[in-house]
């Protein structure tokens, strides 16, 4: 009695999405768009997330050249 049967199967729904249980794996509907959806919207915030980095070292190295440019013009006076 190898023969997989429907009745084998457990499915399960979970907040609108619906699970099914086979060969020891669960296996879930519409699950690879929600991956790509999730995929896309990771790189989307490393990217952000770069750019941020990129525009506070920017940031501090206008201070600490303000910084400079200010010490030089206090020890001239």
């Amino acid at each position: 009695m190898n023969d997989k049967s429907e009745s084998s199967t457990v499915k399960l729904k979970l907040n609108e999405r619906e699970f099914t249980f086979d060969d020891g794996k669960w296996h879930g509907e519409n699950v690879t768009t929600d991956t790509h959806t999730l995929l896309k919207e990771k790189q989307d915030l490393i990217e952000e997330n770069n750019y941020l980095k990129l525009k506070v070292e920017i940031l501090l190295n206008m201070l600490a050249e303000a910084s400079s440019i200010q010490k030089s013009c206090d020890h001239i006076k």
